[in-house]
């Protein structure tokens, strides 16, 4: 096996995503990763064990990648907007809709997912934790977890309705956020 972190495998793997993005997990071979990728398809093999392999690899590649964007807006000035912004900024509604179909048939994929986002979920909950502390908030009306959640979530949703085409009330829900965030500013 060769190494996972060389510029061969890392472009392999943003093959297999640009595949997944563009015609979905159905046309995932090693031929239409390797012609993504400009290599030719034996190496696949030499880098990943399998398809399956790979596709895992590549999931948690992004979501490494998305957890130090994480901790980034941990430090961040608002952290809570960086948050935000992050989430329906980085979010690529194709490929999550194809992860989460893989997920449907891939352990290992799936498992990941539960990884993350209880990784995520501690990680944004401490920060509103911490924000709540900093704004003398001693009983809030949303609990950090919870706040966490609807975070996570109303911005997926915002991108993949986007993703599809529908923007209802988007609008009305952005300028919620919006005020949310200005309140704890």
């Amino acid at each position: 096996m060769g190494d996972p972190r060389s510029p061969t495998a890392q472009a392999i793997l943003d093959g297999a995503e640009r595949v997944l993005q563009a015609s979905g997990y159905g046309a995932i071979t090693s031929r239409s990763i390797a012609e993504e990728a400009g290599i030719k398809h034996q190496l696949v093999y030499y880098y990943f064990q399998d398809i399956d392999d790979l596709l895992l690899a590549a999931f948690k590649r992004r979501m490494a990648q998305a957890i130090i964007r994480l901790k980034e807006n941990a430090i961040a000035e608002k952290p809570l907007r960086a948050i935000w912004e992050n989430l329906t900024g980085a979010i690529s509604a194709t490929l999550e809709f194809e992860y989460m179909a893989l997920a449907n048939h891939h352990d290992g994929v799936r498992q990941e997912i539960v990884r993350f986002l209880t990784e995520a979920r501690a990680i944004q909950s401490a920060i509103v934790k911490r924000v709540y502390r900093e704004k003398g908030i001693e009983r809030p009306a949303i609990s950090p977890g919870a706040l966490a959640f609807l975070v996570t979530y109303c911005s997926m949703s915002l991108v993949r309705d986007k993703g599809i085409g529908c923007t209802v009330a988007h609008e009305e829900i952005e300028a919620l956020v919006e005020s949310f965030l200005q309140s704890l500013d």
